[in-house]
This record gives structure tokens, C-alpha cells and sequence, in this order.
């Protein structure tokens, strides 16, 4: 009778040791939460006369961000990133995981590895390499956290205002016709 009985409390030991095992492993998980993110925008001034403080004023109200940013853990962009589309009223939704910094860019990841230079577009692909993968603002996120509002500030690129690439010098130049000459 009592090995039939401690039989009986074995496998309801085991049940419960096996219960509260999966209780604990769930309640370990990180549940990802839902946050809106509300982004606006300001613009730098990159004409070429200087405007007048009218326009200038213009610049510095921030509108709504209506693009794409790309979210990555670290300014490294070591991850795969997430894409956040914002909508017309510069809203978007997320879901993120635990408590955290991700880091906001405007373009997506670029490899350096890939990079190559055009002889036919000016500029200098590094400077380009470089501007895109700047981080623009970080955000900061906690298990409280439902809703995060923010503003950037777009500058203008540097990489627009620099010399145009010169072709390499290992190039032949173009040959004279008898006539150009």
C-alpha cells in the first residue's frame, strides 16, 4: 500500500516540479510591448544665398516625419535592425523587447566592403558611406514605457559640397581627331 501511495506522490511531485518549470521559463522570456513613436522634423538651411529670417523661421518648425527610419541596438548597426515606417501624421508603431537604447538612422546599413566608386557621379562614396551611417537620434525605451515623442534634425550634407571625384590616373585621356588638333 505505501509504495502504491508513494508512487502516486512521485508522479504528482513530478507534474509539479514540471509545472513550475514552464511556469518559470515562460515568465523568463522577454514579451515584446507595443510603443507609438511620434517623430518630427526640422530642416538646416542648405541654399546658397542667405534667406530671410522669414525662411529661416520656416526651417525650424518641425513637421511630421513622413520616411522610413531604421533602428539598430548599437551605432555599429551589428543587428539586423528594425524598419519603422512613419505615417502622414509622423506615427508609427513598434514593438520592442525589454528595457533598452536602439539607435535611429535614416538610411539602411550599408556595407563598406561593397562600396565603390563611380566615375560618372560626383562625389566622394566614403563621405556618402560616412553621412548615411551616422546615427541620427537615440531612444530610449523602459518596461514602462508606451509612447516616445521626438524630434530630428536634418543637416545638410557635407558630401554635396565637395569636389567631384577626378578620374583615375591611370586612365588614357581621349584622343584628338586630326581636325581638334
Amino acid at each position: 500500500m505505501f509504495a502504491h501511495l508513494f508512487k502516486h506522490m512521485n508522479r504528482i511531485l513530478i507534474i509539479i516540479t514540471l509545472a513550475a518549470l514552464v511556469t518559470a521559463s515562460c515568465g523568463n522570456r522577454k514579451k515584446k510591448k507595443p510603443i507609438t513613436v511620434t517623430m518630427f522634423y526640422t530642416e538646416q538651411y542648405c541654399g546658397g544665398a542667405a534667406p530671410d529670417d522669414e525662411i529661416l523661421e520656416q526651417y525650424n518648425i518641425a513637421k511630421p516625419f513622413q520616411d522610413t527610419l531604421y533602428l539598430h541596438e548599437g551605432p555599429d548597426q551589428h543587428d539586423d535592425g528594425i524598419l519603422l515606417i512613419f505615417n502622414k501624421q509622423g506615427k508609427a508603431k513598434l514593438s520592442v523587447a525589454g528595457n533598452g537604447t536602439y539607435f535611429a538612422f535614416r538610411y539602411p546599413k550599408m556595407d563598406l566592403s561593397t562600396l565603390v566608386a563611380n566615375p560618372q557621379v560626383p562625389g566622394d562614396p566614403l563621405c556618402e558611406f560616412n553621412f548615411k551611417n551616422r546615427e541620427m537620434i537615440p531612444l530610449n525605451f523602459d518596461v514602462e514605457t508606451t509612447s516616445i515623442t521626438d524630434t530630428i534634425r536634418f543637416s545638410c550634407n557635407p558630401c554635396n559640397m565637395e569636389i567631384p571625384m577626378m578620374p583615375p590616373m591611370d586612365m588614357d585621356p581621349p584622343k584628338l581627331e586630326e581636325e581638334d588638333k
